[in-house]
């Protein structure tokens, strides 16, 4: 009997380790393909953790849903339309009302919304080196830094 439920519970422990190495794979090709799709579709007017001509996207996924997400990535039109507070906050503070992407499937929002995710949490290590740069380096350099960030990072 303890045979059977070692045997069991090692099935049960190899099946799972397939499974979450299956998600893992999953979730980074997930990542790869928001990662195109955010510098194809979206990087002209957002970055990730930077102000651009919309507003920047870390953390996004938390502020809002991901169904709340996808209607206003399809659509945002629509949604400033229906009255919604935080669509109409976006508009007035930007002046820019998103353009649609209808040819997006919800897939595709998906793998966007996991980039921005994956990707959130590095304005901790982002704002650390930019502390260290602030303190030992020369205008020049400081400038050359924000030229950069405001019109070659969102692609490069």
């Amino acid at each position: 009997m303890i045979n059977v439920i070692a045997i069991l519970c090692l099935t049960f422990f190899l099946n799972s380790e397939v499974i979450a190495t299956a998600l893992q794979h999953d979730s980074i090709q997930s990542i790869k393909t928001g990662n195109h799709l955010f510098r194809t579709s979206c990087s002209t007017c957002h970055s990730i953790h930077h102000e651009n001509i919309g507003p920047m996207l870390a953390s996004i996924t938390k502020k809002k849903s991901r169904t709340w997400l996808t209607r206003f990535i399809r659509n945002s039109q629509d949604v400033i339309a229906s009255g919604d507070t935080y669509a109409n906050l976006l508009y007035k503070n930007y002046n820019h009302v998103m353009p649609s992407f209808t040819e997006l499937s919800d897939d595709d929002i998906h793998d966007i919304l996991n980039y921005l995710e994956s990707n959130s949490a590095s304005v901790i290590n982002e704002m650390a080196m930019d502390n260290e740069i602030m303190q030992n380096s020369n205008p020049e350099i400081l400038y050359g830094r924000q030229l950069f960030r405001q019109q070659c990072a969102s692609c490069h």
